[in-house]
């Protein structure tokens, strides 16, 4: 089931443009990364999706509700930012139980859950201006599923973490996501993010300019393919060896296959697509990540 479906979504603050038509979608159980260098629009794409932003284009949904002016964001998102902001003077478990008194949809119990989950103790009194980094980070991880969020966005989750905590975090991630949760990712940490990532989504100059899948050490070639018509869609992913399929634009298609490209093309004919395109794609994230840096600074 589709979580998140964005249409063509675009940003503007007076003369900046931060978003511009940019086209995602994050179904149940699904780990979509986004990529990007900073100021490329990662941030402002998830505040989109959080209602925290309005869009000034483009259309979509989150959990059913359209995106776009909302007197409160949707109560089923859980948001990790990049830098949390809390009440300095206060303890973890006391900022956490002012959080949670705006929905009023948990208790304490719930609350101490979360924080014992992200490795807190919640009877530490100590105020949170005393917490490292790596312990803020916990902290708002902990509010971000204090209240069960059927979907969670992730902003640079594991700035400040040690290894330990890194391993920690995409522990939480995969398990989130295989509770059924929808879960976004925001990161310049290329190799956390095809370790954790379902799907990748690179974001340049506001623009999502190409969406990727993390091979994971699969020996089965990934292949880009091309056809004359969106309709033909339905009967690629129909066609036996292909195992893992992403819509790139309205007429691509990225995926994982056990055939062989010419096997590919052969069967694609039989059933009626019409190829304009099909290669295969070798590359790394971070060869791709890379070779589209370099091609948007020609």
């Amino acid at each position: 089931m589709s979580l998140v479906r964005l249409s063509g979504i675009g940003k503007r603050y007076k003369d900046k443009t931060a978003v511009l038509g940019a086209d995602l979608s994050v179904d149940t159980g699904e780990v979509l990364g986004l990529v990007g260098p900073n100021g490329a629009g990662k941030s402002t794409l998830l505040k989109i999706i959080a209602g925290f932003v309005r869009p000034t284009e483009g259309a979509g949904e989150v959990l059913g509700q359209a995106i776009g002016p909302r007197e409160h964001p949707c109560p089923f998102v859980g948001v990790m930012v990049e830098k949390p902001a809390f009440i300095e003077h206060l303890g973890a478990r006391r900022n956490l139980q002012l959080l949670a008194s705006v929905r009023k949809r948990i208790g304490n119990a719930e609350i101490d859950t979360a924080l014992c989950e992200v490795g807190l103790d919640p009877s530490d009194k100590r105020p949170v201006r005393t917490y490292s980094q790596g312990m803020r980070q916990r902290l708002s991880l902990a509010q971000a599923i204090m209240e069960h969020p059927s979907l969670m966005l992730l902003d640079e989750p594991t700035n400040g973490l040690d290894p330990e905590g890194i391993v920690e975090m995409r522990g939480f991630i995969q398990t989130m996501a295989e509770g059924g949760a929808g879960v976004v990712l925001a990161s310049h940490l290329l190799g956390e993010v095809e370790a954790v990532c379902d799907r990748v989504i690179m974001v340049l100059n506001g623009r999502c300019v190409r969406g990727f899948v993390p091979r994971a050490g699969s020996s089965e070639p990934t292949v880009l393919l091309v056809v004359s018509h969106e309709e033909h869609l339905d009967a690629v992913a129909a066609i036996e060896g292909v195992v893992l399929l992403e819509h790139v634009d309205g007429r691509t298609v990225r995926m994982t296959c056990r055939q062989s490209v010419p096997d590919l093309v052969r069967s694609l004919v039989a059933v009626g697509v019409d190829v304009e395109h099909v290669g295969r794609v070798d590359s790394s994230l971070e060869e791709a990540y890379l070779s589209e840096i370099k091609g948007c600074r020609r």
